[in-house]
């Protein structure tokens, strides 16, 4: 499993974090995400041979998001 950390903008409330949280969840690969609305971020483990970032930037766009950064835990 691996873990990634994301930054995300236009985030407003925490009706936003959970609509981002549960469009991350449902991806097929990601084991748990959990969207943090103070610190504009999410942390996702998942399986990088199922789900990748395109994948992560997609459904935090498509949720009406911005997406504004990625970088993976050592």
């Amino acid at each position: 499993m691996d873990t990634a950390y994301i930054q995300i903008g236009e985030m407003g409330c925490s009706g936003c974090a959970n609509t981002i949280q549960d469009a991350l969840n449902s991806l097929n690969g990601v084991e748990k995400a959990t969207v943090d609305l103070e610190k504009e971020s999410a942390a996702i483990s998942f399986n990088a041979g199922t789900v990748s970032k395109n994948d992560f930037e997609r459904v935090i766009s498509e949720a009406g998001y911005e997406f504004r950064g990625f970088r993976l835990a050592p």
